[in-house]
């Protein structure tokens, strides 16, 4: 939302905007979820509590590949 120049509302986890400038608000949206698991998260807090044995299998998601995916989130 912050990264957005234009108009956004929110209402809980929902963010909304003005359908002319939906495809931005999709490119922010997976550039922000793309930037947040690209520093894997997970890892970092296993790290912080000694506890990286319990990292589960990874599978083969390439995070970039959101970025031209008609259905990134359903």
């Amino acid at each position: 939302v912050n990264m957005a120049d234009f108009p956004v509302t929110m209402v809980h986890d929902s963010f909304g905007c003005h359908i002319g400038n939906m495809d931005k608000m999709f490119g922010i949206v997976r550039k922000s979820f793309i930037d947040f698991y690209d520093e894997d998260p997970l890892v970092q807090l296993l790290t912080q509590l000694d506890s990286l044995n319990k990292l589960p299998a990874r599978g083969n998601l390439v995070l970039d590949g959101l970025m031209q995916s008609d259905f990134a989130f359903c």
